[in-house]
């Protein structure tokens, strides 16, 4: 039997998650949202759920008249997941729109039936697909992970905007007790000279911890992962920056144009990543199988600088470096 056939096998047993379920829902399409983190002024001031419904709109889902949006945040605690995935199956949504790996994990362990929308970092390598162009399953949806690579050109530009850098802290999940770009960004650290400094924030109120442990090794420099929780919590990571006067750099642009001094990645921001979510979303609702939407990933990096911030560490940025940067912030 091939999944075409499989899939109307379902819908004749009642279990498939596609034109039928929004037939059963009526005129009211309800949309889950899975993510790690929750914005620190709450769901009114998330841009990217903002982003997310907007797009809907203009796509002629309006919020109250056809369209509910249900949000389950962990707010930074990943052991809430599984049960806010088993939530959101158990109010029978049409579609679950998963923000990171962590969610996207809790959703794919909850339903093999509900369409998953994700916002992963490489689905591949995390092991949730064997293919972006044929994802298979049930899911789809936007790869914004940059490579292992990025970690060691992170550090270059570090070095090559402040080369008196050598302490250089670096705040992610872990704290650097796993992943596979631990060793490519020490290898690199190794190479230029640098001492990483880890620090660890799974939740929100591990930022404390994480400033206090960091602050208490006296980095010079500071990189913050791109994870789902260090891109909600960047203003408060930018001033932990500012306030010690470290040079940063960090994977999404929103934080350069937020005060950080760098960041390099993929040339998106994270709003147009969740516009693009809801034509994943409309597609479904109106038939399509996820596992047949191919995966969309950027294929461009960008380099944003901000001068002001530059100024305020005391930093002349070299020519060779903002000839490169396709966003200067003055």
């Amino acid at each position: 039997m091939n999944r075409r056939d499989a899939v109307l096998a379902l819908v004749a047993l009642g279990t498939a998650p596609l034109a039928s379920r929004a037939q059963q829902s009526g005129s009211m399409y309800r949309i889950g949202l899975l993510s790690s983190g929750r914005p620190p002024g709450g769901d009114a001031a998330d841009p990217y759920l903002a982003a997310l419904i907007a797009a809907l709109r203009e796509l002629g889902y309006t919020e109250g008249t056809n369209l509910k949006i249900e949000a389950r945040r962990a707010g930074g605690n990943l052991d809430r997941l599984p049960a806010l995935a088993a939530e959101l199956v158990g109010l029978n949504v049409e579609v679950i729109l998963a923000g990171g790996n962590p969610a996207v994990d809790a959703a794919r362990r909850a339903t093999q039936v509900i369409p998953i929308v994700m916002v992963s970092s490489d689905p591949v390598r995390a092991g949730f697909i064997q293919s972006l162009s044929r994802p298979g399953a049930n899911l789809t949806g936007l790869s914004i992970d940059a490579g292992l690579a990025v970690w060691g050109k992170r550090l270059q530009l570090l070095k090559e905007a402040a080369p008196q850098v050598s302490r250089v802290a670096v705040l992610s999940r872990t704290g650097g007790r796993q992943g596979a770009w631990v060793p490519v960004l020490e290898r690199a650290a190794h190479r230029l000279g640098f001492v990483l400094l880890h620090a660890g924030a799974k939740r929100s109120e591990d930022f404390v911890s994480a400033f206090a442990a960091m602050s208490a090794r006296t980095p010079d420099a500071l990189i913050a992962s791109d994870t789902p929780l260090n891109l909600l919590y960047r203003k408060p990571i930018i001033e932990f920056a500012a306030l010690h006067r470290l040079p940063d750099i960090h994977g999404y642009r929103e934080a350069a144009e937020d005060g950080a001094l760098m960041s390099y990645g993929f040339g998106i921001d994270m709003a147009a990543v969740y516009r693009q979510a809801a034509s994943y979303i409309d597609r479904i609702l109106r038939g399509a199988i996820p596992g047949d939407l191919p995966i969309q990933q950027p294929t461009q990096f960008s380099l944003a600088v901000n001068l002001k911030t530059a100024a305020a560490l005391g930093l002349t940025i070299p020519p060779s470096l903002l000839v490169r940067a396709d966003r200067i912030i003055a």
